[in-house]
């Protein structure tokens, strides 16, 4: 796997304040499912 240090490839949400969640950005159902979470 390619690797760069300045481009996050997973981010920790937690959704609605329960529950810690790992979000692969790279992967673009969970990005729009994060959009969605932020309001976007």
């Amino acid at each position: 796997m390619y690797m760069v240090a300045a481009i996050p490839q997973g981010v920790l949400v937690y959704p609605g304040g329960e529950k810690m969640e790992v979000i692969e950005v790279r992967d673009d159902a969970e990005r729009k499912r994060l959009y969605s979470l932020c309001g976007k």
